[in-house]
């Protein structure tokens, strides 16, 4: 179960990670595509170069949001996860210490990988 949401982390902030705010804002702002433009890269620097500071801040401001917002749903899942196995004693759910430490130390896993993805 803990691959499943590790691997499901991993797709969801890799599929954010492939969405291009410099693209969606030049098409939609601009009507043009900023790779036809200036240096031809789909970047910030780009933006600024051809649009101006407004457009490349809110680009980059974007661009390092779906980093965070990768992170955070890979530490949500692991919440989500984690939440099902308590230590003995608690609720009543037998499980053992052992498991329990194990799913513990997996946090920065979730964290690496989805900001990797």
């Amino acid at each position: 179960m803990d691959i499943f949401f590790l691997a499901l982390a991993a797709i969801i902030s890799y599929l954010l990670g492939s969405i291009n705010f410099s693209i969606l804002i030049s098409k939609i702002f601009k009507g043009e595509d900023i790779r036809k433009s200036g240096s031809g890269n789909a970047g910030a620097t780009n933006m600024l170069r051809t649009y101006g500071k407004g457009f490349a801040v809110i680009t980059l401001l974007l661009d390092v949001l779906k980093g965070v917002l990768g992170v955070f749903i890979g530490v949500w899942l692991f919440k989500f996860v984690s939440a099902y196995v308590v230590p003995v004693g608690e609720a009543g759910i037998a499980v053992s210490e052992t498991s329990f430490r194990n799913i513990s130390m997996q946090a920065p896993y979730y964290k690496l990988l989805t900001a990797f993805a």
